[in-house]
Parts: structure tokens; C-alpha cells; sequence
């Protein structure tokens, strides 16, 4: 897989958005921003796009110095899964098919 043109502005937004997620000011924002807008030229596009996007979110992590700007939604994504998680594995135990239906669930 590799990088197309179009992909682009979604990496900016993805950087942008990952900055809105760490609670950076305007000025920090708009720094990450020019430093993605920089920094992209510079990646060729043979590589994939979940490689852009580690670049992207390495500069979003080293000026922002938040690790994981995603922390607070992964928590609370856990939080909810867990909660659901014992009626999910009654009914995958419950069930004729229990590998298709943890599938279903899975993908559900």
C-alpha cells in the first residue's frame, strides 16, 4: 500500500485533530500544523499511510508532550466494552456457533 496525494489533507486533519484531543492552545496548534505541512514534503509516498500517520502523530506527540492524545477515549471505550462484556460472553457461551457469533460480535 502506498501514499496518494489524496491522503493528504486527511493527515493534516488528523493532526489537527489529535492536537484538539491533547487540550493544546491556538499557538501550539497552529505550530503542529506547520510542522506536519513541513514535514510531509519530505515523506515519499511509496510508504503507507499508517506510516505517514505514525510521523504525523510523532510530531503532534513531541510538541505537545502528551503521549497519547486518544487516552481519555481509549479509557472510556475500555470502560464501556468491559461493562458489556459479561452479556457478550453469555451469549457467545449460550450460543450454537460460538466462534460465528464472537465473529458477529466482533464485528459489530
Amino acid at each position: 500500500m502506498k501514499t496518494y496525494l489524496e491522503c493528504i489533507p486527511c493527515f493534516l486533519k488528523q493532526a489537527l485533530e489529535a492536537v484538539w484531543l491533547s487540550g493544546a492552545n491556538d499557538r501550539t496548534q497552529k505550530r503542529i500544523l506547520d510542522a506536519a505541512a513541513l514535514n510531509i514534503p519530505k515523506i515519499p509516498l511509496s510508504i503507507s499511510p499508517p506510516e505517514m500517520a505514525r510521523v504525523i502523530h510523532g510530531i503532534v506527540k513531541r510538541i505537545t508532550a502528551k503521549n497519547d492524545p486518544y487516552a481519555k477515549i481509549k479509557e472510556k471505550s475500555n470502560r464501556l466494552a468491559l461493562k458489556i462484556y459479561p452479556k457478550l460472553k453469555e451469549k457467545i457461551t449460550c450460543s450454537r456457533d460460538r466462534l460465528l457469533t464472537a465473529i458477529e460480535l466482533a464485528i459489530a
